[in-house]
């Protein structure tokens, strides 16, 4: 059975704790896929080549046990990607391609355990119009993240600078430090 002309493939739930890779096994041959849905399972690395998922458009991966990302996913080889759901995992960073991809709508990362953004890159995405990095470890926000998204508010934890994106920063060591200091604690 050939999967290259497959356009949706939903897995979700099913236990999964390894991704095929290589080039005879990969999920890059299906080079029509546009949604892979892979939430709630025990995923804990994903193979370099799916980066290279052109016809990608929604890439969900929430509840599993990533840790990391490989170098270029999200990223510019990746020009239809708009969906990265990756909430609920173990990540502690994201690779510096994420702001290369330009094609980003949506990105939630939510709930992990991320200490660090991509210092650059954050203007070039201009169709970025919901980023979610709350609960996670931020100490500290890149200057060009600053420079377009503005301070989180120290009510909501909300970024919201740039009016046509929605930013959420919330129980971030970064916003609880700065909660702290204007009340003087």
């Amino acid at each position: 059975v050939s999967l290259e002309k497959l356009e949706v493939l939903r897995l979700s739930y099913n236990k999964i704790t390894k991704l095929p890779s290589g080039k005879k096994k990969g999920l890059h041959r299906m080079k029509n896929l546009k949604v892979l849905c892979l939430d709630g399972n025990e995923i804990e690395d994903l193979p370099e080549e799916m980066a290279k998922m052109k016809s990608l458009e929604t890439l969900l991966l929430r509840q599993n046990q990533i840790k990391t990302l490989p170098e270029g996913l999200p990223g510019p080889d990746l020009p239809n990607l708009s969906l990265l759901h990756l909430s609920s995992n173990k990540l502690t960073s994201l690779p510096d391609s994420t702001t290369q991809c330009t094609s980003l709508c949506t990105l939630y990362v939510n709930g992990n355990a991320i200490t660090s953004l991509p210092m650059n890159g954050w203007k070039n995405m201009k169709k970025l119009k919901t980023f979610n990095v709350g609960s996670n470890n931020l100490d500290a926000l890149p200057d060009e993240f600053v420079e377009r998204f503005g301070e989180p508010d120290l009510k909501t934890g909300d970024c919201t600078k740039d009016e046509t994106c929605t930013v959420r920063v919330d129980q971030n060591p970064v916003v609880e430090k700065a909660r702290k200091g204007k009340a003087g604690i």
